[in-house]
């Protein structure tokens, strides 16, 4: 159970630690696409971005089977990229200078933080034991709260049109229209009073069919899923918002590429809802798995209105895109073959290395000369 409970945790701290990174590798991309002319990429982006988490949880995977291909019994034995196999190579060949010993403790930090997080040895492994506990319970019932709360509305609604599984439904009480689904049904939630805008009507059904036709809507189910386990990590939501962002950019080019709707009148029509969410006594408050055309205030990063201020903004400046396939395939191999290469250097090393056993020796000889200094001192 203890080494089980060790793997878990480690697979636990190597997700976190490849979320940060390939957030860092994509912020790098998405600064430089426009430099290079790629701005308007919007529905590019945000496949880069979910291409790239997918890459992450499939990780602990790749990193088994690397491992199996470099053991001794596989291919390639002795090949390693381990991050703190190459630190000790580097301060053997004298790259850098630092007592061994505190080099070998700054190298099994994370060992000794993981073991003593599974025996909960001390006060420090207590208190974060205790916070993740409480975040992680706090963010589960603030979820089942918004699947009641989802699930609520949709029961005051009431049905209006069906294609498929696809469920159209009027509320009295919502105003911003919305899209959610079930295990099954797959809902799009209008506010009665918008039958009596014909062109709205119309722009509304376009865009939450278009976030159907993405697949946003599982993407968003499955984030917030997730926002439980990985509450903690600021990385994590940055990632999150934006997703949010890009799925509602894309969702706009893509609904006004049909050249079905002028742009100023589809501006208008998300400055009209987001009124009517503002003045609305009754707008949602609890966050649930759905995807609404204006969005709502976070409490960790930013406010709606900036949200929808950039969209107004790419909608009014943006241009015909350059062929997307051609460019996703372009920026994912860099996006996901650096996550990878991540996810392997932060693995811990499987045995002991020719350097690592030289590290030891080193560290073992400072030791005696220590105990041997003392002796002589007195």
């Amino acid at each position: 159970m203890s080494e089980f409970g060790g793997a878990a945790l480690d697979i636990y701290i190597n997700t976190n630690i490849l979320i940060v990174v390939a957030f860092l590798v994509w912020r790098c991309i998405a600064f430089a696409m426009p430099q290079v002319g790629l701005r308007q990429q919007h529905t590019t982006q945000l496949r880069l971005l979910n291409w790239a988490f997918l890459t992450i949880l499939i990780c602990p995977l790749l990193a088994f089977g690397f491992r199996y291909l470099t053991s001794a019994n596989g291919l390639a034995p002795g090949m390693t990229i381990s991050l703190s196999d190459i630190v000790v190579a580097h301060y053997l060949t004298g790259d850098f200078a630092m007592e061994a010993v505190r080099l070998e403790t700054l190298l099994n930090t994370r060992q000794n933080l993981t073991a003593d997080l599974l025996d909960l040895g001390s006060p420090l492994a207590k208190s974060i034991a205790a916070g993740f506990l409480i975040g992680l319970t706090y963010f589960v019932i603030r979820l089942a709260l918004g699947v009641l709360s989802l699930q609520r509305t949709l029961s005051d609604s009431f049905e209006w049109r069906r294609f498929g599984n696809i469920h159209l439904r009027l509320s009295e009480t919502v105003q911003v229209p919305f899209s959610a689904r079930g295990l099954r049904r797959r809902y799009v939630v209008m506010p009665s009073s918008m039958l009596a805008e014909s062109e709205d009507l119309t722009m509304v059904l376009g865009h939450e069919f278009q976030h159907l036709r993405q697949g946003d809507i599982e993407w968003e189910t499955f984030l917030e899923l997730l926002k439980p386990i990985f509450f903690w990590n600021p990385a994590f939501h940055l990632w999150k918002r934006e997703v949010e962002r890009l799925r509602e950019l894309s969702c706009d080019q893509q609904v006004l590429r049909s050249n079905r709707f002028n742009p100023a009148s589809y501006c208008l029509c998300l400055l009209r809802v987001s009124r009517n969410s503002l003045r609305s006594a009754q707008a949602r408050r609890m966050h649930t798995p759905s995807v609404a055309l204006v969005g709502r205030r976070s409490r960790f990063l930013g406010t709606s209105h900036l949200l929808l201020h950039g969209r107004v903004t790419a909608i009014t400046s943006q241009s015909q895109p350059s062929q997307s396939a051609v460019v996703f395939g372009f920026l994912i191999v860099p996006l996901c073959a650096l996550t990878i290469l991540a996810a392997l250097a932060i693995q811990k090393p499987t045995d002991w290395s020719h350097d690592r056993l030289m590290l030891s020796t080193i560290v073992n000889l400072e030791r005696l000369e220590a105990i041997n200094s003392a002796g002589f001192g007195r």
